[in-house]
């Protein structure tokens, strides 16, 4: 019994790149003395989500971190992960500490994806934020909560950007840490 690796490519229409991945199989005897493939798993994922939700938020992420570069602030971390949740992007706009929330989608809809920033959401940024905030010693520097949406239409090669400053605050009753 000999392993084999099959490399399968995948051909994304949006950003024309092939992406490959491999899957194992092995080469067993059935009952009719052929042989017969059987998968053993395909590439291990460590995330919740499929790796092309992750890759479209990646490369919205990557695309909101350029718009603000543009705009004037400095990126200190993406995609920061702590015990209470992601931080998309985290930047200075001058002396303001900036938590960036990162939404994207390939229509059109932005209103769609201003409401899936409820409540709930709103919480757990705070709190991924507070701390961030407290393992960094980052107390005395104000903070601001902005969120960027970003649509990728077919027909274009560049993403529309909506930019929201202040869009929540860290003093909010609904948004405290407790």
């Amino acid at each position: 019994m000999i392993p084999l690796i099959q490399i399968h490519s995948l051909f994304d229409f949006r950003s024309h790149h092939i992406l490959n991945f491999a899957m194992k199989s092995i080469s067993s005897p059935s009952n009719d003395d052929s042989f017969s493939k059987k998968p053993l798993g395909a590439t291990i994922s460590f995330s919740r989500y499929p790796w092309t939700r992750r890759w479209f938020g990646n490369r919205s992420e990557k695309a909101g971190a350029r718009f603000l570069k543009k705009s004037g602030y400095r990126i200190l971390a993406y995609n920061h992960l702590n015990a209470l949740g992601e931080l998309d992007l985290i930047a200075l706009d001058k002396n303001t500490l900036v938590i960036v929330e990162v939404r994207s989608t390939a229509t059109r809809d932005f209103d769609k994806l201003a409401r899936s920033i409820d409540q709930k959401k709103q919480r757990n940024v705070v709190r991924a934020a507070y701390l961030y905030i407290h393992q960094h010693h980052l107390q005395n520097i104000p903070i601001r909560f902005d969120i960027l949406l970003i649509s990728w239409p077919s027909a274009q090669n560049y993403p529309e950007i909506r930019h929201f400053t202040h869009a929540f605050d860290l003093d909010d009753p609904l948004c405290s840490y407790s």
